[in-house]
């Protein structure tokens, strides 16, 4: 009977480890998108009144689905996405950066960091726009820390 007790408790103590990890995991994704046997760990912020977050969690899933290559370099060279308009606060920009950040965001130079037009709207094509969107900037970023 005794064993019986023990693989019990063992199976307890497993399935709560489990739950703990599912719990922790479930946390980071709240804020962050957590790919962890690709070691990529990259820091979503979306804006709250005319963002939406989920298209880029769901372009960064697409990236990974569709483009292996670009996504390690994503995953290698930006830290963060924000949903947030780009402005010269965050760096000097040359024309090319000005056209880019017009249309759709920008890459913070000297950063690991991709700013992305806020978008409300959930769809597919948005979802797309944001996939080049993400792929351009983090191409950008390896692109500054190859050459620096």
């Amino acid at each position: 009977m005794n064993i019986f007790q023990n693989i019990k408790d063992a199976f307890f103590q497993v399935t709560f480890f489990i739950m703990f990890i599912f719990c922790i995991y479930s946390v980071i994704n709240i804020f962050s998108y957590y790919d962890p046997i690709n070691s990529c760990y990259i820091r979503v912020e979306g804006d709250v009144v005319s963002g939406n977050r989920k298209t880029v969690y769901d372009a960064i899933k697409l990236i990974k689905k569709e483009d292996k290559k670009t996504y390690k370099v994503l995953c290698q060279n930006v830290e963060r996405i924000s949903e947030n308009e780009c402005s010269t606060a965050h760096g000097e920009f040359t024309e090319d950066d000005k056209i880019a950040w017009e249309q759709d965001g920008c890459y913070v130079r000297g950063s690991k960091v991709i700013l992305i037009k806020p978008e409300k709207i959930d769809s597919e094509s948005i979802i797309r726009k944001r996939v080049e969107t993400i792929k351009k900037y983090a191409l950008y970023s390896e692109k500054f820390w190859k050459e620096n």
